[in-house]
């Protein structure tokens, strides 16, 4: 303690002998270095902000800022204030600390309407808080979607009455905004059908429509069974049978040539028929003695027949007439029937829709490059290339089949690839420059500061600041 009082006495001393340009040139000097150190540190110690939240309405993101101003959090706000950012180091424990709290609420209300007790309330209350929550929790799921920025999904239940009416099948609608328009593919606005029709009771994948922030109809309510469900249903199923086997060549092509040196194109026509076929066989030389029935008639009669001497006498009852003689007829009928059983054998074949009745596809590769010029590959690496596209698509290689692949080779025009990665190589050495020129200048910055303060102390006269001589012996006037 003693040193550092005898260390501020002299330099008040000193600070008493100097005269008023020299304290105005120490002051300004002390300023100058102070206000250049200060902005080195800013600078270099400055935290990168990173998004926490994004596509935020305003309400929600009023109530953000709120949470963060309590927390004394800082951050900044993007343009169109729909953007907050924090401290990188921050973003995590800040999502986590905000959702705690419920903060932000997208897609309305879910389950949570019933955390409240709700005593008292009607049947018809409880049924449309259940469809709020349901409506509210299904947006919250589609608005985690890949693309989609916030929705909201309405659902139309039919109400419970003593007579209902088979016809009135439930409804819902799905409102998505998108940031881009065809931003979300078929694929998802598919899921997104599925989800909600899955979520609620009774509800068909058919009866779900979605639409969009640009006026387009992405799925609409069909029948089931129009043309448009069918033909929506059978174009799907054959984009994702040309998708699977298109990569699957591809992810064969790109093994042993590269990645990026394949280009694969395949057409499936699929059989949406269905058919059931009975096939009868009967064998005729295995015949089975079914049954034998024998039927046998036999019938007697007996008739009188005319005799004696034709006359009168015959008419006349005397002693001496003749008797008539009897005649007799006898009737013997026997039948046999014999019944015979062919052996058969019967096939019932139910051939279900989905079978493919055609394949064709076109597969374009890459030249070589050698000494950076494109050159042909030969006859017989191109003929295995074929056979292995053949062999991989599982294609009938008999006449008649109507199967097909093409296998050719040209140079890819890269000249779009190579712009855009030469634009990225330009931007991300511009930006490391760019990084490396701003801290060497708050290095320079600081010892121009320095510099400055070390030339203004030069500039001061001898006699007013001796040097080489005790402070002490300044003070004391023993110069």
């Amino acid at each position: 303690m003693e040193a550092l009082r005898a260390l501020g006495q002299q330099l008040l001393a000193i600070w008493e002998q100097l005269g008023i340009s020299q304290r105005v040139t120490v002051v300004l000097s002390g300023l100058a270095l102070v206000t250049a150190l200060g902005f080195i540190v800013f600078y270099t110690s400055r935290g990168d902000y990173a998004l926490l939240f994004g596509r935020l309405g305003p309400e929600e993101a009023g109530k953000v800022v709120q949470s963060l101003d309590e927390q004394s959090i800082p951050y900044k706000v993007g343009e169109g204030g729909g953007s907050i950012f924090v401290p990188r180091d921050l973003v995590h424990k800040t999502r986590m600390t905000l959702a705690s709290e419920g903060i932000p609420k997208s897609g309305g209300v879910g389950y949570e309407l019933f955390d409240k007790p709700t005593f008292g309330q009607s049947d018809m209350a409880q049924r449309v808080n259940r469809l709020r929550a349901v409506q509210g929790e299904l947006a919250r799921s589609i608005n985690e979607m890949e693309g989609v920025e916030s929705s909201r999904v309405m659902v139309v239940m039919q109400e419970n009455r003593l007579i209902v009416d088979p016809t009135k099948k439930p409804t819902a609608s799905v409102f998505v905004k998108l940031a881009t328009a065809g931003l979300l593919n078929q694929q998802g606005v598919n899921a997104i059908r599925f989800l909600v029709a899955n979520a609620v009771s009774g509800l068909k994948y058919n009866n779900v429509a979605v639409v969009d922030n640009f006026n387009n109809t992405l799925a609409g309510g069909e029948d089931d069974g129009s043309f448009a469900a069918v033909s929506g249903t059978r174009l799907q199923a054959q984009r994702n049978l040309e998708k699977y086997l298109s990569q699957k060549v591809k992810n064969l092509l790109e093994a042993t040539l590269g990645p990026g040196q394949a280009l694969v194109a395949v057409n499936a026509e699929i059989d949406h028929d269905q058919m059931i076929t009975e096939d009868l066989k009967l064998t005729p030389l295995g015949q089975v003695e079914r049954s034998t029935t024998i039927k046998s008639e036999k019938s007697t009669n007996t008739s009188a027949r005319a005799g004696g001497t034709p006359g009168t006498s015959l008419n006349i009852s005397t002693g001496n007439a003749t008797q008539p003689g009897l005649a007799g007829n006898i009737l013997e009928n026997n039948e046999s029937v014999t019944q015979f059983a062919n052996s058969h054998s019967r096939t019932n074949l139910t051939r279900l829709p989905g079978g493919i009745q055609r394949v064709t596809a076109s597969v374009v590769v890459n030249q070589q490059m050698v000494d950076g010029e494109p050159v042909a590959r030969a006859i017989p690496e191109m003929t295995t290339l074929t056979n292995l596209v053949t062999q991989a698509l599982g294609l009938k290689t008999v006449a008649g089949s109507g199967d097909s692949v093409v296998v050719s080779e040209m140079a890819f025009n890269t000249t779009a690839a190579d712009a855009l990665n030469e634009k990225f190589d330009t931007d991300q050495q511009r930006s490391f420059m760019w990084s490396i020129a701003r801290t060497v200048l708050y290095v320079l910055l600081g010892f121009a500061a320095l510099f400055a303060f070390w030339k203004l102390v030069q500039r001061s006269a001898e006699e007013v600041i001796p040097t080489g001589v005790p402070v002490g012996q300044l003070v004391m006037g023993g110069v």
